[in-house]
């Protein structure tokens, strides 16, 4: 069909004989675009992390000359990104949107049409429904709010200007688990402590909000003038070669930390493995238009990559020289300097100055100076005195007023995949236990070096509706599940999709109320796993669901054939609900189902290298003499070596042997050395 805006064709003149003569010209104005379009409003007050799925469904800013000038939006253009409990008191056509041309070469209007039973609101005032109202720059416009005041409100802009976020750090982390060789041989990668560093931005920049400086008073000293730091959002993502352009589009600051080398970066994939990313690629993944003012490349022998975004024209680049290793001490302590500096209204210069000076004075660091001058600002021709890229904001206020705080810093933890629907959580906080708490247990600190189990675990999970972690007790086999359960949830698109149940507990209960009570086992267990469907929230609808639920402690099913058959008709019967539901078990021995379809993940020991890893890593102090003495080892002829050198040199312990690679002993062994140290101390 026609649209009312399209001349009618040549090959039909005669349909106009009728027309005056005047009139007949307005067929040859030509078309012109819209010069209006929507945009997110800034004081749009929906969570950071529904804004950042409005970008990446195209919903952020919406150009009408890319919808063929006409289109409507409802309910399922936002089943994507809104809290589904929400979206059910969305009507499927909100309104439409059009464009009318001037029939005197004008510019093309721009029109909303609310639905019939839609709730909009222009300008604060209700727009009356199904009447054409012509939107001018400027106009606010409320698609649907909540009863807590939460709308969903866009504003219409003029079509060249383009949106940026210009007091927004983007911060990118890439944590792969593994690597693959040119030889296709799977290498653990080390770990990053990425929660720490983004624990750090934000309490440095909460820290810098808290300052200000009284710049005036009023004759009658009852108001004053005050200069107070920009308020700061954090944006916060994992590293993906599919989302780094839609994600880094409007930034003014990026930050990456991740692993790399002279010739790549490594993002991730969807299960944990390193993707190398060449300076070559990166740039041209960079978006268009370039609104990037400053990279900080936080891996090691960064300087490569940072010349690629020099050359695509970023003014302010921080990088890490060529051949150069970076520890995660010495980024943490920069990273803070520099930002906090940088929020405060210092220059990109002064804070660079600033954050090398913290790192040549880092205790407990082999050549503090050393590992200062491998961080460098590019280009070196640049003025980046001049660059401020945070300017402090100027309030007025009363005379003493304490409360001065502009609005701090919001972390916004954006996830890695985002073909799913939103939870409907309205918290924009990141689920880092660090941060702040989740469903999830936390992580003990004594976990680590066991990348490629956690990879294999994920590959797992992937592949089959049940998976069993089995292996003898202190192996690491509850660690391990809920390690690989922050992995996915913190890279899912929907918050909480990994519930945990310490089901080993459960079960003591049941037997105990069994016991107690005498009453029925069967009526027992089906008030406690009642409990546990609700903990585990697959009370709901099954869209709702967790993608994943860990069962962990199912030891006494092995003596409880009866108990062992409910555990599996719960399995099951959840499987034949949702299933796409992954359930994964710890167990010390395999489990014997009668249901097909699950498989079984053995947990073996360390390697010794890794276990004396573990050691250091746990001990977090240098070794003492006195440490080397409870070893049963010599000093090592080397006054400074590295921690693969030192980790070496250590497994040769018998008495690290003698914990056989089974992190509990190696963490019994930790244990030991700290309270040897202590009577030392005490008793000198």
């Amino acid at each position: 069909m026609r649209r009312a805006h399209e001349p009618e064709p040549e090959a039909m003149p005669h349909k106009r004989a009728h027309l005056d003569k005047s009139m007949e010209s307005l067929s040859l104005v030509p078309w012109q675009p819209c010069p209006l379009m929507l945009e997110l409003h800034p004081t749009c007050n929906l969570p950071l992390e529904d804004k950042e799925r409005l970008r990446v469904e195209g919903l952020y800013t919406i150009d009408p000359a890319d919808r063929a000038n006409f289109f409507g939006l409802g309910r399922d253009d936002f089943e994507r990104v809104l809290d589904p409990m929400w979206l059910r008191r969305f009507h499927r056509c909100i309104c439409h949107f059009k464009t009318e041309m001037s029939p005197y070469g004008g510019a093309t209007a721009f029109v909303i049409v609310p639905s019939a039973k839609s709730h909009v609101l222009i300008n604060n005032s209700p727009a009356a429904n199904r009447v054409p109202v012509t939107l001018a720059d400027g106009d606010e416009i409320v698609l649907a709010q909540k009863s807590d005041g939460t709308q969903l409100k866009y504003v219409v802009v003029k079509r060249d200007r383009h949106p940026t976020m210009d007091a927004t750090i983007g911060v990118l982390f890439a944590a792969p688990l593994v690597e693959f060789n040119a030889d296709g041989v799977e290498t653990a990668l080390p770990e990053l402590d990425f929660r720490s560093e983004c624990l750090v931005l934000q309490r440095c920049l909460f820290d810098a909000s808290r300052l200000k400086e009284t710049i005036a008073t009023t004759p009658y000293d009852d108001r004053m003038t005050v200069r107070v730091p920009r308020p700061i959002h954090l944006r916060v993502h994992f590293a993906t070669k599919a989302s780094f352009q839609s994600w880094c589009r409007g930034l003014q600051v990026l930050h990456f930390s991740g692993h790399g080398n002279d010739q790549c970066v490594y993002f991730e994939d969807g299960s944990g493995v390193a993707v190398p990313v060449t300076p070559h690629q990166v740039a041209a993944l960079l978006p268009s238009p370039m609104t990037l003012q400053l990279v900080f490349v936080a891996s090691c022998a960064s300087e490569n990559m940072a010349q690629a975004f020099v050359a695509h024209g970023v003014p302010h680049v921080v990088c890490t020289k060529s051949n150069t290793e970076l520890e995660d001490k010495a980024a943490i302590a920069f990273t803070r300097r520099f930002y906090e500096t940088l929020a405060q209204g210092y220059s990109v210069q002064a804070a660079f100055d600033r954050a090398k000076n913290l790192v040549a004075a880092v205790p407990n660091t082999r050549n503090p100076t050393d590992v200062a001058e491998k961080f460098q600002l590019l280009p070196p021709n640049c003025d980046h005195d001049a660059a401020v890229l945070f300017p402090p904001l100027e309030m007025d206020a009363p005379l003493n007023s304490t409360d001065m705080t502009t609005e701090w810093t919001q972390l916004s933890f954006t996830a890695m995949d985002r073909s799913s629907s939103s939870s409907g959580s309205t918290d924009s906080t990141p689920s880092l236990y660090d941060l702040f708490p989740n469903k999830l247990h936390h992580v003990r600190a004594g976990f680590g070096y066991r990348n490629v189990d956690m990879r294999h675990l994920v590959r797992a999970i992937q592949t089959h509706p049940v998976v069993t972690v089995t292996g003898p007790e202190g192996i690491g086999k509850t660690q391990l599940a809920l390690a690989t359960a922050w992995f996915l949830d913190l890279r899912h698109p929907q918050r909480d999709s990994v519930r945990v149940c310490l089901l080993g507990g459960v079960l003591d209960r049941v037997l105990h109320d069994t016991t107690a009570s005498c009453s029925p086992l069967d009526q027992v267990w089906a008030r406690h796993v009642a409990g546990v469907a609700s903990a585990l929230g697959t009370t709901l609808l099954p869209e709702l669901w967790p993608s994943v639920i860990i069962l962990d402690g199912c030891d006494v099913l092995h003596t409880h054939c009866v108990l062992r058959e409910y555990v599996q008709d719960f399995v099951w019967g959840l499987l034949g609900r949702q299933p796409l539901l992954r359930v994964v078990l710890t167990v010390r021995t395999p489990l014997m189902w009668t249901h097909g379809g699950g498989c079984t993940m053995p947990l073996g020991p360390l390697a010794m290298t890794d276990a004396a890893k573990l050691l250091q890593k746990s001990l977090n102090r240098p070794f003492t003499a006195a440490d080397y003495q409870a070893l049963e080892l010599a000093i090592p002829p080397a006054s400074s070596m590295s921690s693969d050198a030192m980790a070496t040199w250590v497994q040769t312990s018998r008495v690290v042997q003698a914990t056989r690679g089974i992190p509990s002993q190696v963490l019994a062994l930790v244990d030991r050395l700290k309270f040897h140290e202590s009577t030392q101390t005490t008793h000198p």
